[in-house]
């Protein structure tokens, strides 16, 4: 059914809609989000799929096609994926649809860390860290943010993608902050 390099994205096996189950439920919560109607997913998905049928469904995942079709058109990733899965399973009660740190909320993360890395105590080279990681469906809040220094950042990173960006800009000397 998908082609791993297929140049139609929706049937790309690397797409994180192959990779991950994703259930209507979720598909419906990313469609009221961006307030859009089951009549124009209907066109986007080209009446391939009972589009209303499935985002009441929960017991089945979604076919992957309809999944992507509707995060592509949606603008939506995996981490509003988590985060409705968090909100369905009264996990938490709201939506945040920003990775943004605004500086009120760095001023508060960095007097609750007492401006220094939680680890090892550091001053130089500090960034914001999600503690549940944002991909994942992790708030950008007062609770979920804490400061890391580069090299502290980077190894908690060190199982992803983000460790070799942040060790990059380790020896570079860039800073995230």
């Amino acid at each position: 059914m998908g082609k791993k390099n297929s140049s139609d994205p929706i049937y790309n096996t690397a797409m994180p809609w192959w990779k991950h189950d994703i259930y209507g439920p979720e598909l419906m919560g990313m469609r009221l989000l961006r307030k859009k109607s089951i009549k124009e997913m209907i066109k986007v998905t080209g009446n391939k799929f009972d589009v209303v049928g499935i985002e009441k469904d929960d017991s089945i995942p979604v076919p992957p096609p309809m999944a992507g079709m509707y995060m592509l058109h949606l603008n939506c990733t995996m981490h509003h994926v988590y985060q409705f899965r968090e909100i369905l399973d009264g996990k938490r009660n709201d939506f945040n649809d920003s990775r943004a740190i605004n500086k009120q909320l760095k001023e508060q993360v960095k007097k609750k860390c007492k401006n220094r890395c939680v680890v090892c105590k550091s001053k130089d080279d500090l960034h914001m860290h999600h503690i549940k990681e944002y991909a994942k469906g992790g708030r950008t809040d007062l609770e979920n943010l804490i400061l890391l220094c580069a090299s502290c950042h980077a190894e908690t990173h060190k199982d992803n993608k983000s460790y070799y960006v942040l060790k990059s800009m380790l020896r570079k000397g860039e800073n995230n902050d």
